[in-house]
């Protein structure tokens, strides 16, 4: 599992307890914690493209432009809250519940869960191959392409927009 960030910062007691969890297997090959200010950004995806699980605590706001990183890369998303993603409803359509792991928060930082365990012993290898052919089946969704690509995340947002537009019109709520 991969955590990139910083454990001062965002959800504080979340980063402290992986911090905690991540020094304690002392093994980077169990848990490996980059901040993406000394590793450098592209170096942090490099590493999020060769992890399963990528450990994504609230920042300064709950959705977190890692997660995005995360998800792009293959890397299975693991949230610390419920409010962990919701800003992206339309990028996750009916599929985010196949795509991602939800530690309960209070019961973690209390030191209750083990993520080593939780991710790599619990979860049947069969349901994280499915995550994982579930994240790249949708990954364009949430990347902005540079070049006209009618399944990124810019389309996306434009055809919901659109089709928002359609309902309130036809409803008579937009003049």
């Amino acid at each position: 599992m991969l955590f990139v960030g910083r454990t001062e910062t965002g959800d504080r007691q979340v980063r402290e307890e992986i911090g905690r969890q991540c020094a304690s297997y002392d093994d980077t090959t169990k848990c490996n914690m980059q901040t993406a200010v000394t590793k450098g950004v592209a170096l942090s995806i490099a590493t999020k493209l060769n992890a399963t699980f990528c450990l994504e605590p609230g920042g300064d706001n709950p959705n977190r432009k890692s997660i995005s990183d995360s998800i792009v890369s293959g890397c299975i998303p693991v949230f610390f809250s419920n409010n962990t993603g919701r800003a992206w409803q339309w990028h996750w359509e009916d599929w985010k519940y196949q795509a991602h792991i939800s530690v309960p928060r209070i019961p973690f930082i209390q030191g209750q869960i083990d993520l080593y365990t939780l991710l790599h012993e619990t979860i049947p290898s069969h349901i994280v191959t499915m995550m994982q052919s579930s994240l790249h089946r949708h990954a364009r969704q949430f990347q902005y392409s540079y070049d006209e690509d009618p399944h990124d995340g810019i389309r996306l947002l434009l055809h919901q927009l659109h089709q928002r537009a359609l309902r309130k019109t036809k409803d008579g709520k937009c003049q």
